[in-house]
């Protein structure tokens, strides 16, 4: 929760491994924010870092960060299609379909709901469609939330765990079947 918002963050584990179409808005959309952070850079803004909060306001280990696989790094080629949510009470919902990956996270499309709802119509808005500069104030919009670089970041990380938690799982169950 960020004050009076709702922010919730979903993804799934698996990479996204076929894009077809994706890759082009992937590429795209990564030239774009190469040529942002440069004029980012030049003006030298004075930015702050904000660190993501969970339940109660509080850092919440979501892993063990102990774990020797967790400190592997994600392949960088790795990406996430993820499902970013901004709920204000009775103002409606904000909502971002995005990819997360190395470097941050690459906003496809924006959409914005009077009231919350589970089974909706969805009418979004491609984000390369919106002007550079409220593209820009999207993101610093998301950034002030702690839906940053960092964040996509631990995202990757934490997928790149949970997917070897998963297939050693597997592994020794189908061991434990060959063996009876």
């Amino acid at each position: 929760e960020f004050n009076d918002e709702k922010i919730r963050i979903l993804f799934k584990v698996t990479p996204v491994e076929f894009l077809g179409d994706e890759s082009e808005f992937l590429d795209a959309e990564a030239e774009e924010e190469e040529e942002e952070v440069d004029e980012i850079s030049e003006q030298s803004e004075e930015t702050t870092a904000t660190s993501a909060t969970y339940e109660g306001g509080k850092n919440e280990e979501l892993i063990d960060s102990s774990d020797e696989d967790f400190e592997e790094e994600p392949d960088p080629e790795k990406t996430l299609r993820c499902a970013i949510t901004i709920e204000k009470k009775e103002k409606g919902v904000l909502a971002f379909e995005a990819f997360a990956r190395e470097g941050g996270f690459l906003i496809d499309n924006i959409s914005f709901y009077e009231v919350p709802q589970i089974n909706h119509v969805k009418i979004a808005t491609p984000f390369l469609n919106l002007s550079r500069d409220f593209r820009h104030l999207f993101i610093k919009y998301l950034e002030h939330r702690g839906i940053n670089d960092d964040l996509s970041h631990y995202i990757l990380r934490y997928s790149t765990h949970k997917e070897n938690q998963e297939y050693i799982f597997w592994l020794e169950n189908v061991k434990k079947f060959i063996d009876i």
